[in-house]
């Protein structure tokens, strides 16, 4: 991950270093989130929900 975030830092010539052990420490977090995410089986009757539209 860590690989990830330098990489795409330097894509995007952002200057991440001080906040670099932050910007990894979230990622951690969204990649647990996203796994738990995972983990929950949806079936083929299962729909998005409805989308808002402002009047």
């Amino acid at each position: 991950m860590a690989a990830y975030v330098d990489a795409s830092a330097v894509a995007l010539g952002l200057s991440i270093a001080p906040w670099r052990d932050g910007v990894l420490r979230y990622f951690a977090l969204a990649a647990d989130m996203n796994a738990i995410v995972d983990a929950y089986p949806l079936v083929a009757h299962d729909e998005s929900a409805e989308t808002f539209v402002p009047a």
